[in-house]
């Protein structure tokens, strides 16, 4: 809208509110809107305002900073559309800027103009590219048939109308519903504030009188005793070799010293309050411009950031996404739209990163190829495939896996004893009184895929039944009929263990190998068939009675020691050694 249709009423409709003609005068002569401080505020002179500068930025960067991809859904599946036109005029709108650029832009005038403009070039029905308008170059109105009308003028004086189709518009917060609030016009008077105390603070400096105290005597003072006596003041007791050095008064002279005023310590207040105000209007946390107060630690630093990503971001990726999907992808096309990676705010903290890829890959939802791609990795043969979590199971699976014939014969699901079902031969498992098989605890293909995963992830809780003792000479060593008692591994006496005696540097000067996870499957061989058993005395927290196997298994030779406990009628690995052959 030009100033002149302003001035004498031509325009019917407007996205700014009306206000009189002095106030139009006082916009062409200064350049914006004057606050109640007396300082003129546009959205150029704003960014001048270091909090107003940092908010803007802080909300634009981040914005553009995470990653925009247009995917396609098509049933349970999804895809990127990576050679889409869409996804490439994101990628690169023009040839003067890169996708995050024009977003970065768009959005700094968004949020401080409340519009943010970029004309479509449109060649044979494709968007080829996205020319940025200045929000000053752009009055948008609405006319008497609701379709919207972005009248543009140029710095040269061309100017023209572009229908909604023609732009792509990203409004901010909005009043009338086809344009965007412009917040430095709302926020003038903490924005006035902010300047008028910042350039009083600067005259203070550079024009005030700051002394650090008052010298009077009594009488005058002729030219040449004050010449005399400032000579003398300034020789012996200013500067850092007069520190502190007694100062000699005659003619019953006295001095005064002078502190700030209460006025130059409330400037300071003042400053501090407007970065607050200026915060509140922009929606930023002052802590995300370099403002907090001293009970600010970062423990709540850390609570301020997923704030931050919470209520300043996600508003401005949701306007961004609904955005594209109006006026770039348009309603045709369903199942395809656009979305914001918010992950990669995380790719600066490594440790929760990679935490977060190995819970999911854990829990089965995400495949470690899929984590590799994310962190630019080349994909590795047979690191495709889902991880199935020991302990859970679908409903139908559950049922399935308790049901066994009449003969003791697993019908289908879990397998018996964590072998492989192919190689399951019954007539080698011993049965109990009822029939049904006793299992010898769990195979060696989960006994080190628990010791894995306990020492790579040190929350990792699993424990693992290992079989039933049925040779005697447990009972012999451990003073007690213990036949039929369990055998267990723990998670936390893996990484003891693994700690104690998993590294070869330590290992080797003691003459042993070091123990890994492929170790641990040969427990059960150790324990049930190969080992000879001998007692080992009491452990010394607990004073639990100890039972030691050693025995030769594979290519070494294998020393464990057994932990027997009464109350859970179980005996449990609490050391295991590895020593050459």
């Amino acid at each position: 809208m030009s100033f002149w249709s302003r001035l004498i009423g031509r325009e019917e409709r407007s996205a700014a509110p009306r206000y009189g003609s002095l106030e139009l005068f006082r916009d062409l002569l200064t350049g914006g809107r004057v606050s109640k401080g007396g300082v003129t505020v546009s959205a150029d002179q704003s960014l001048y305002v270091t909090a107003v500068l940092a908010g803007c930025r802080v909300i634009a960067e981040d914005t553009s900073g995470l990653p925009l991809k247009l995917i396609q859904q098509q049933g349970k599946k999804r895809s990127y559309l990576t050679d889409d036109p869409v996804q490439q005029v994101l990628d690169w709108p023009n040839d003067w800027q890169s996708g995050p650029e024009l977003r970065e832009q768009l959005t700094l005038h968004a949020v401080l103009c409340g519009n943010g403009y970029a004309w479509k070039n449109v060649v044979r029905g494709e968007v080829r590219e996205l020319l940025p308008l200045l929000p000053q170059w752009v009055v948008t109105t609405q006319d008497k048939d609701w379709g919207v009308i972005h009248k543009v003028t140029l710095p040269d004086g061309a100017s023209f109308r572009l229908k909604a189709s023609e732009v792509l518009h990203l409004r901010g917060p909005s009043w009338s519903g086809f344009a965007g609030l412009e917040i430095f016009r709302l926020a003038r008077e903490a924005i006035g504030l902010a300047v008028a105390t910042e350039t009083a603070h600067a005259k203070l400096h550079s024009n005030g009188l700051h002394t650090s105290g008052l010298y009077s005597v009594d009488g005058a003072l002729q030219k040449s005793d004050y010449d005399l006596l400032r000579a003398h003041i300034e020789a012996n007791f200013i500067g850092e070799d007069n520190l502190f050095r007694p100062l000699i008064l005659d003619r019953n002279a006295k001095f005064t010293p002078i502190s700030m005023t209460g006025v130059d310590a409330q400037h300071l207040e003042t400053r501090k309050n407007q970065i607050e105000e200026i915060a509140r209007a922009l929606r930023v946390f002052p802590q995300m411009i370099g403002h907090s107060d001293k009970t600010s630690t970062f423990a709540s630093a850390e609570a301020f950031f997923l704030a931050h990503v919470k209520y300043s971001l996600l508003p401005w990726c949701l306007r961004w996404e609904r955005t594209v999907q109006r006026d770039l992808i348009g309603k045709s096309r369903s199942g395809v739209f656009v979305k914001h990676n918010v992950a990669a705010l995380e790719r600066a903290d490594i440790k929760t990163r990679y935490a977060a890829y190995g819970q999911a890959i854990k829990d089965g939802w995400l495949v470690r190829n899929e984590a590799r791609g994310w962190e630019d990795l080349d994909e590795i043969d047979g690191l495709s495939e889902p991880l199935q979590p020991l302990n859970m199971a679908t409903p139908g699976q559950a049922e399935d896996d308790g049901q066994q014939d009449a003969g003791g014969q697993p019908t289908k699901g879990r397998r018996p004893f964590a072998d492989d079902l192919r190689s399951f031969d019954p007539s080698k498992h011993p049965r109990d009184e009822n029939g049904k098989f006793r299992g010898r605890g769990a195979g060696k293909r989960r006994v080190r895929r628990m010791a894995r995963r306990s020492i790579a992830d040190k929350n990792h809780q699993e424990t693992l039944d290992l079989g039933e003792i049925e040779r005697e000479e447990f009972s012999h060593a451990a003073g007690r009929d213990v036949r039929g008692w369990r055998l267990g591994l723990g998670s936390d006496q893996v990484r003891h263990i693994h700690a104690e005696h998993g590294s070869s540097r330590t290992e080797r000067p003691r003459g042993q190998m070091a123990v890994g996870p492929d170790d641990y499957g040969k427990l059960r061989t150790l324990v049930h068939e190969k080992g000879s058993v001998a007692s080992g005395g009491l452990t010394r927290a607990q004073k639990l009675q100890t039972v030691v196997v050693s025995g030769a298994v594979g290519k070494a030779r294998y020393r464990a020691v057994l932990t027997v406990n009464k109350r859970t009628r179980s005996l449990k690995v609490w050391t295991l050694t590895k020593h050459p052959l």
